[in-house]
């Protein structure tokens, strides 16, 4: 430059304005520290929504498990609640209460007498067996009491649970040393009253079930004629691949004892076959091929419909 002029790094002169490209970068400089502080109040802003609804979720939450706690204790004390037994809305014998409580004594009872099948509990025992004889024959007295004796005998399970007291308590206390107080030993068989809803969808599934129950039968039945035709004819001969079989005839030396012996290996007993495959190797295609179609096939579909009718049950 020539001497005199002012250069770039010279202070400016009072009154004259500044480089152009200073003023450029004192703008930029500027217009980055805004974006940053924007960017930083958008972050804060950001974070601090998220958080917002984080609390609100657990809020509600919180919210929803106290309702729902709420809910569960106002349908505890509606079952528990007598009110309607008072007010005559309701038979004793109806309300929740009773049921509960006898399906804990069935449960006890039958606790009771699997013990006592092993171990002799003495008076204990006399005192418990008796306890429940009395029960059960109240709770009969009760129901027919509340729903007179027409009512009462509609129901299976009523003339089911009559029997079972009337049995218990013959065999209990009239004629203890005979074959009656045996039979009370049945009343093990009530605690299935409090699944009668698997006892109902399995009833249900027997109509469904009878096409499979005639195809497994006619299976079983063809195969029991082949086997005795060709294994249990022979077993006597002693030329026979069966001479040395001590048990050939007790497994298919009829028609009735080969089916019975295809049943047992449908159920996965193959123990009978065994010595089939030894002699006979050719007859072991046709053994596989009645267990895939029926352990594999028809069982797996009869648990299918059975399941499924529990289900909806």
């Amino acid at each position: 430059r020539e001497e005199g002029e002012p250069g770039d790094d010279d202070p400016p002169v009072l009154g004259e304005s500044k480089p152009k490209h200073r003023q450029e970068g004192t703008h930029g400089m500027a217009e980055r520290s805004s974006i940053n502080s924007v960017s930083k109040r958008g972050s804060r802003s950001s974070r601090l929504a998220k958080s917002t609804i984080e609390w609100r979720t657990a809020a509600n939450q919180e919210r929803s498990w106290a309702e729902a706690a709420n809910q569960k204790l106002q349908e505890l004390k509606d079952f528990c609640s007598l009110e309607d037994v008072l007010a005559g809305r309701k038979s004793f014998i109806e309300h929740g209460l009773f049921e509960t409580f006898l399906g804990a004594c069935i449960i006890i009872n039958t606790i009771q007498m699997g013990v006592e099948a092993d171990v002799d509990l003495g008076i204990w025992g006399v005192v418990a067996t008796n306890f429940f004889a009395i029960l059960w024959l109240v709770e009969v007295a009760l129901k027919m009491y509340y729903l007179g004796a027409r009512k009462y005998f509609n129901s299976y399970w009523n003339i089911f649970d009559f029997l079972l007291a009337l049995s218990t308590a013959i065999g209990q206390w009239l004629l203890p040393t005979s074959g009656v107080r045996e039979v009370g030993v049945a009343r093990c068989i009530r605690v299935f009253q409090l699944a009668r809803f698997l006892i109902v969808g399995l009833i249900k599934s027997f109509a469904s079930l009878s096409w499979v129950l005639v195809m497994i039968a006619l299976v079983i039945y063809c195969g029991g004629i082949l086997l005795t035709n060709v294994v249990g004819k022979v077993c006597d001969k002693e030329d026979s691949y069966y001479a040395e079989w001590e048990d050939c005839s007790r497994y298919f030396g009829t028609l009735l004892n080969s089916m019975y012996t295809l049943f047992e290996v449908m159920l996965g007993e193959v123990t009978a076959v065994r010595r089939i495959f030894l002699y006979r190797a050719r007859l072991v295609t046709g053994i596989v091929a009645f267990i895939i179609v029926t352990n594999f096939g028809l069982l797996n579909v009869m648990v299918g419909v059975i399941c499924e009718k529990m289900l909806a049950a």
